[in-house]
This record gives C-alpha cells, structure tokens and sequence, in this order.
C-alpha cells in the first residue's frame, strides 16, 4: 500500500478546505450584516420611544404652566429632537423624501443640530380618537441595506387628559 498521496487525493482535500474557510467567510458576514441590522433597529426603537417622551413632556408643561393639556398639539404630523420646547409641523406630505435626518451629537444624543450624520428620520404624528384621548404614534425611518428600500419601526400610545 502505497503511503504517499495521489494528484486526486490532494484536489480533494484542497477543495474540502477551500469549502469550509468559504463557508466560514459566509457565516462571519451573515453574522456582521445581522448584528448591524439589529444595531439599526434597536437605535430606531429608543428614537421612536424618544418621540413619545417628548409629546408626554409638552403635555406635562401644558399642565404645569395652567394651559389646556394638548394646547400646541394638534393634529397632525410634527418633527422634535430632545432640545424642542414645541413640535415643528412637517412639510406635506410628510414622507421619508420630506424628513430632516436626526444627527448625532458628540455628548451621544441625536437632534436635528447634531454633527455626525445618521440614516434616522423621525415623524411624530398626533391624531384624536376621543374628546379627552390623544393618539401620538412616532415612526423612525432609515435607508435599507442593499436595496433602495426603506425599513421603519413605529411606537403608539394614547395620552389622557388626566386633568380633568
């Protein structure tokens, strides 16, 4: 029996280890573009929570300074970052096209004044179902990878007139 190997032999193996670190390559990859897409959506979802805390906080000022508790919030749909005293009308439509991009700040917030370019876009839109009801529902858009495409996350609640 022979101990050496054969020109058949070696193209095996050679391909069997071509395929693995191939495979390894796909995964390492996969596993990048799915941490950085789960990156997007998390940072989405604490901008769209951001939006809600930021109509609850006009709310809450309405009542503090004795002002009706939607006074300056109207129906419609509306931009703010954290800096805003009151929320800025957007342009109509107000679609992902018509949106200002939320920059980030080097102290780590985002804001329309920011001085690092992000993909976010943030609409907050207020609508009311009932006399004393306010529906604000915030959606943050951003470009999809790979297509021309865009992905979105939204966040709804209502807020009360508890002070009635």
């Amino acid at each position: 029996m022979k101990k050496s190997f054969t020109i058949i032999e070696t193209l095996v193996a050679i391909t069997i280890f071509t395929l693995g670190v191939i495979i390894l390559g796909v995964s390492i990859w996969q596993s990048y573009s799915l941490a950085s897409q789960a990156t997007q959506r998390f940072i989405a979802i604490y901008l769209a929570q951001e939006g809600l805390e930021i109509v609850k906080n006009l709310r809450n000022e309405n009542w503090l300074n004795q002002r009706t508790w939607n006074y300056n919030l109207n129906q419609g749909d509306y931009e703010a970052d954290y800096k805003s005293d009151s929320l800025t009308r957007c342009s109509i439509p107000c679609n992902f096209n018509n949106l200002r991009f939320l920059n980030l700040e080097s102290s780590g917030f985002y804001s329309y004044s920011g001085n690092i370019l992000t993909p976010f876009k943030r609409k907050i839109s207020i609508s009311y179902p009932a006399q004393d009801q306010m529906k604000v529902t915030v959606t943050v858009y951003w470009p999809k990878k790979g297509s021309g495409g865009q992905e979105q996350v939204s966040v709804a609640e209502i807020l009360y007139n508890w002070n009635q």
